[in-house]
Formats: C-alpha cells, structure tokens, sequence
C-alpha cells in the first residue's frame, strides 16, 4: 500500500521585506535574544528585524498562504510563547509588549521616530 507525504510546513520566510518595530514604551528595557543576537529596542525608536526574528519575539506571522510577504498578522500560539520566553506573564507584561508597534516594510527602510509614521507599510500591526 503507496504512503502518501503531506506537506504541512509552512513556507520559507519571505524575503525582501523587513519587520520594522517601534518601541512605544517610554522606559529602557533589556536586550531581548534571538538565535544568538541581541536585539535593542530603545524607547520612541524603531529598529528593522528579519521576519523570522519578528515571529520569535512578538508572534508577528509573515509566511501567510494569502498575501506571502505583504501581509502579517499576530498568530496568537507565538504570542504566547512570546509571553513566556519574555516574562510577560501578568498583565503589565502584557500590555508592555502589546505596546510595540510593527509594520512589515520593504528592505532597507530605516529611519528615525520622526520618520516612522511614514514609512510605506505593506501590512501595519
């Protein structure tokens, strides 16, 4: 009897884009860590992350089937590990990583606070 394989992966990363991130806390925070890189997110700023970093970190899922690499959403399993990995565990943890703003954008968008509210987004979180 033939043994049919069912790909059940999601896809790669998409590539060309960046999630850009702004830190709308108004206290320091610690570095946070993925795949041995500390990542800063200073307070008022944004920093551009990979995609993969940006799933890690905040649950923010870029490798949907409708709208691969110009859309993204929160997929709540990641968020919550998320929460975990961060000590978000209460609500003030909670609300402290909610309130981190991410847009997904096309590589190479960098800039200032001033500049943030214009970046082009191809999808806005």
């Amino acid at each position: 009897m033939p043994v049919e394989v069912i790909n059940n992966l999601p896809p790669p990363w998409p590539e060309g884009v960046l999630v850009s991130v702004y830190n709308a806390n108004q206290e320091e925070n610690p570095p946070m860590r993925f795949a041995g890189e500390d990542y800063a997110f200073p307070p008022e700023t944004f920093e551009s992350i990979k995609p993969e970093a940006a799933w890690f970190l905040f649950g923010a899922e870029t490798r949907l089937r409708e709208g691969y690499g110009t859309k993204m959403v929160i997929d709540p399993e990641a968020r919550q590990r998320a929460y975990l990995r961060l000590g978000c565990t209460d609500a003030k943890g909670k609300a402290w990583l909610n309130n981190f703003r991410l847009k997904l954008v096309k590589l190479g968008k960098r800039g200032s606070r001033e500049n943030w509210g214009k970046l082009p987004a191809l999808c806005e979180l």
